[in-house]
């Protein structure tokens, strides 16, 4: 078994995540529109947007990228704070390369987004995903997740 290891991203790994970025765009079309997501204008990703204000996670094997987490946790808490703020991160993307899917990866960057956002002091994450990725739904749950509330969109086109 080759061993896996998640890593911060670093200025090399840009092509790879715009690359990895554009077909988790593309996956998340297709169960947009199998729900009749698309319809309703679903928007699809702000690649450049994501790479300029989310940190990210690497999971590499064999010096290759196999996927990533991308986290947004905008609020530092100020040091003059009296009473620290509840301050959660965001889950804003994540994705493992088709061939590399169920071996644990997801499992994976799950553990060390949590670690990494307890340094920061979050003191929780929250995400969202696609209704109808069950294989997403099962990774988050399988990890602790659970559902708190829904959300739905309409397009005004």
């Amino acid at each position: 078994m080759v061993e896996i290891t998640v890593r911060d991203a670093l200025p090399a790994d840009v092509p790879f995540l715009r690359d990895a970025l554009a077909k988790l765009n593309d996956e998340m079309e297709t169960l947009s529109g199998a729900a009749g997501f698309r319809a309703e204008g679903f928007p699809g990703l702000n690649i450049e947007g994501c790479l300029q204000r989310d940190s990210f996670l690497i999971a590499v094997a064999d010096e290759e990228p196999r996927g990533f987490l991308s986290i947004y946790f905008p609020y530092p808490s100020p040091d003059r704070a009296l009473v620290r703020p509840r301050q959660m991160a965001m889950i804003n993307t994540a994705y493992v390369l088709p061939p590399y899917r169920r071996q644990g990866i997801a499992s994976l960057l799950l553990e060390s987004t949590e670690a990494k956002c307890r340094t920061w002091g979050a003191t929780g994450i929250h995400l969202g995903f696609i209704e109808g990725n069950v294989a997403a739904e099962a990774a988050y749950r399988k990890a602790g997740y659970v559902t708190t509330r829904r959300s739905m969109l309409r397009s005004l086109d």
